[in-house]
């Protein structure tokens, strides 16, 4: 769900998790995501694309 866009605050309440360190338990990054996000921004890489990032602290998503 966080990689698709959704918050981390509506990822808690559909999980119904009354702390958000429960739901941060069960979300992980995956490694594509990872690798997209790599080639995106740092600086050695050739591939500049954009990028979809979740911020799951804050559930904000960001394109870079």
């Amino acid at each position: 769900m966080l990689e698709n866009g959704a918050g981390i605050r509506f990822t808690q309440a559909m999980f119904g998790h009354k702390n958000l360190s429960t739901t941060g338990r069960y979300t992980q990054v995956s490694i594509e995501t990872l690798r997209e996000i790599h080639a995106a921004t740092h600086p050695d890489s050739a591939n500049k694309e954009s990028v979809r990032v979740a911020n799951p602290a804050t559930g904000i998503l960001t394109i870079r």
